[in-house]
């Protein structure tokens, strides 16, 4: 399915090819199970080119005091093929929702993977965001975060927003930044994929939509609303009982005179011997 913004035709953005300059247009689309590789194939070049960076929170640091080169394994033939699969089902499973820049030779340049949040309820979440190297820096992470920021916004497991969780001091975590994500001053520690190390993580978290806005205002008036009609009611009780306090109080008064009698009470004779009590006597003596 077509998320509304993505609908035919798919929305093209200009970025230049850091391998020859040229001008070129990506186009934004949703990608199909044949795409797996190729987005499988974006992942390891994205770590192949900055896998330091994104260990760069690692917490096991070697004895001599570099990160260990081996937490990242060799990104082979083999890897390819054991992300091609792990995409795959991702792309089964629609647990996880992708978006794909394709190159204008059709080849996927870039990619972005969000769903329901792990952390957070009722949160979409950034799951990966991953730009091939020779089209980095050139807008194409800020398009593809945007495209799945509009697409969450229509979300029923995002109504309360949106969140991303990033290496910790990683530059790219200025494509969030850019688009207006605040640190929320939350960390963890994950395990990459591609690496035996926990890093360091920090949360941001993203700016609200229209529509959010617009529901938090609506939201905010329909509590002020009630807030006023509840207070008008017990302001209206109030008045009613104090003005029928001082009736209600003499009627009570009238009614209680009129009923009060002389306790005169009843005289019985009684047998002890008929009763099989002889030995009882009057109570008053």
């Amino acid at each position: 399915l077509w998320p509304a913004f993505l609908a035919p035709p798919s929305l093209a953005c200009a970025c230049a090819c850091r391998a020859c300059g040229e001008q070129l247009m990506a186009t934004l689309r949703v990608p199909g199970l044949e795409d797996a590789k190729e987005i499988a194939s974006v992942y390891l070049a994205a770590w192949q080119e900055h896998g330091e960076e994104l260990l760069r929170g690692s917490s096991t640091p070697s004895r001599t005091g570099a990160r260990d080169s081996s937490a990242t394994p060799h990104l082979g033939p083999e890897a390819l093929a054991t992300q091609a699969r792990r995409f795959t089902n991702f792309l089964r499973g629609g647990e996880r929702l992708f978006i794909v820049a394709e190159a204008p030779e059709g080849h996927v340049c870039g990619f972005i993977s969000y769903g329901p949040s792990y952390t957070r309820e009722n949160f979409g979440e950034v799951m990966q965001l991953y730009v091939h190297p020779e089209w980095q820096r050139q807008g194409l992470g800020s398009k593809l975060l945007d495209a799945a920021s509009q697409d969450m916004g229509s979300k029923p497991w995002a109504v309360d927003g949106k969140h991303v969780w990033g290496t910790k001091d990683n530059a790219a975590n200025r494509v969030y930044s850019k688009a207006g994500w605040e640190l929320t001053g939350y960390e963890k520690e994950l395990v990459p994929t591609l690496s035996s190390s926990p890093v360091a993580v920090v949360e941001y978290i993203g700016p609200a939509d229209a529509e959010e806005e617009e529901r938090v205002l609506l939201e905010g008036s329909n509590r002020a609303m009630y807030e006023a009609v509840g207070l008008a009611m017990l302001v209206a009780v109030a008045l009613v009982l104090a003005t029928m306090w001082k009736p209600i109080m003499a009627s009570l008064r009238t009614r209680s005179k009129a009923g009060v009698t002389a306790n005169i009470g009843l005289r019985v004779l009684v047998d002890p011997q008929e009763v099989g009590v002889p030995t009882a006597s009057c109570l008053d003596g």
